[in-house]
């Protein structure tokens, strides 16, 4: 009669076992729920703060060491440095708490990839002897500390999560070109010396009959013979060509094209016909620059005839002592300054300024590609090799009311040169677009 009782009794007790195992399972869970997820977290909001550290520090190395005949300025990476630290610190950090905390200990620089090999492989700070040659730049952010919250009662102590990004210039892969082609300098050695062209030197083309191409005048399709006038036009007025051909396609364009003027020169703000900004949108400014007076015109603005990007126009003059009226693009384009009342190009009221618009963005600034001019002097040619691509600065509108005009840019380096005006335009990943700042590790 008490055997049963006994037994009963000899299992009270067990209960409490089971809860407390499976509370420390449920510790467990929510260890790897609440405190992984939250380490998570914080290594997603660091991994943000260092990329946009290392992509905006990138974009400062622009310094070429054969460029500038063998090191660069101590400015160099300094303006690096001071870039990555300024865009890395508005992410937030500590599930979105506070600022991230990076400094000069933070930016590593080194002239190759990190493994790569070669004697600076091993990334510096400016502080600690970095090469002012570098072209690839490290940012490292860690967080200390971390309090587990269940975790701890498994006997975890406080964690510390790193994130890292390493990032550099790159050509990228897609770039819009305007439909116009570069002459190479007579003295062209290929890439090696820019094709024989100066950063800052102007180019002029007579793109009319009577001019030294019978036949073509350097307006390009960049897949002929398909296409023609109404693609160029389109391009003009849109984003331009952004499926560029490599470098040895055969590219052109047959004829003179004389309604041309009309899509080029909403770039600049000038609209005739039926264009509209919110049809061709129009460059921040329509300052144009010239170098002599156009017939009906009323002044030049930059007689120097060179650097109108970003010269100084105090310094502007010419051999008969004439200065420029105009401040340079940089500066105009700040100002969204509009085509001058001077009306320098002498276009006449056909045309409508309609700056300032809202819809103005960078669009005297473009990619355009080089080729050898030599090879359209023929009777009438059909296609000539893209040998490389330029950055230019597209300089005044076109004069002729019919399109029959001369054609002004400024080359502004290589499309694929650090430092040039182009280097934020386009994805990376190419070969012969604009540099752009890349993530690579």
């Amino acid at each position: 009669m008490k055997w049963p009782h006994a037994r009963r009794s000899s299992q009270q007790g067990a209960i409490i076992v089971m809860v407390a195992l499976a509370l420390v399972v449920m510790l467990g869970f929510l260890g790897l729920i609440v405190d992984l997820g939250r380490m998570f977290i914080i290594k997603t909001e660091l991994q943000n703060a260092t990329d946009a550290c290392a992509l905006a520090a990138a974009r400062e190395l622009t310094c070429s060491a054969s460029a500038v005949g063998g090191t660069c300025p101590g400015t160099f990476l300094q303006n690096a440095e001071a870039a990555g630290i300024a865009v890395g610190n508005r992410n937030l950090v500590d599930l979105q708490s506070t600022n991230a905390a990076l400094g000069p200990d933070n930016i590593s620089f080194s002239t190759v990839l990190s493994g790569s090999g070669g004697s600076d492989s091993v990334y510096q700070t400016i502080a600690g002897g970095a090469s002012p040659n570098s072209q690839y730049v490290m940012c490292s952010l860690p967080q200390t500390g971390i309090v587990m919250y269940f975790m701890r009662l498994l006997g975890f102590g406080p964690q510390t999560v790193n994130a890292m990004a390493v990032a550099t210039l790159s050509p990228s892969v897609t770039s819009c070109a305007i439909p116009l082609g570069i002459c190479q300098g007579p003295n062209s050695q290929g890439a090696s010396n820019d094709y024989g062209l100066t950063v800052g030197q102007w180019l002029t083309g007579l793109y009319a009959p009577g001019g030294p191409n019978t036949g073509s005048y350097n307006w390009i399709d960049f897949t002929p013979p398909s296409g023609g006038a109404n693609e160029l036009y389109a391009m003009l007025t849109g984003t331009g060509e952004c499926n560029l051909p490599p470098v040895g396609t055969l590219v052109g364009q047959q004829g003179q094209l004389t309604a041309l003027s009309k899509y080029w020169n909403t770039r600049f703000g000038l609209y005739t016909s039926n264009l509209t900004p919110s049809s061709a949108q129009p460059d921040k400014t329509g300052i144009a620059y010239t170098a002599s007076s156009t017939s009906g015109a009323n002044s030049f603005t930059w007689p120097c005839a060179f650097n109108a990007y970003g010269g100084n126009a105090s310094t502007c003059v010419d051999a008969a002592g004439d200065k420029a009226t105009a401040s340079n693009f940089v500066t105009s384009q700040a100002q969204s300054l509009p085509y001058q009342p001077s009306n320098p190009m002498g276009l006449g009221n056909n045309y409508a300024n309609v700056l300032p618009s809202p819809l103005a963005g960078n669009r005297r600034i473009a990619v355009a590609p080089i080729i050898d001019c030599s090879l359209l002097t023929g009777s009438n040619p059909q296609s000539t090799p893209v040998q490389g691509y330029a950055c230019v600065l597209m300089l005044n509108p076109i004069t002729d009311k019919n399109g029959a005009g001369a054609v002004s840019v400024e080359f502004e380096g290589l499309s694929n040169t650090p430092g040039n005006p182009c280097a934020t335009t386009g994805l990376p990943g190419g070969s012969f677009g604009p540099m752009v700042p890349t993530l690579v590790q």
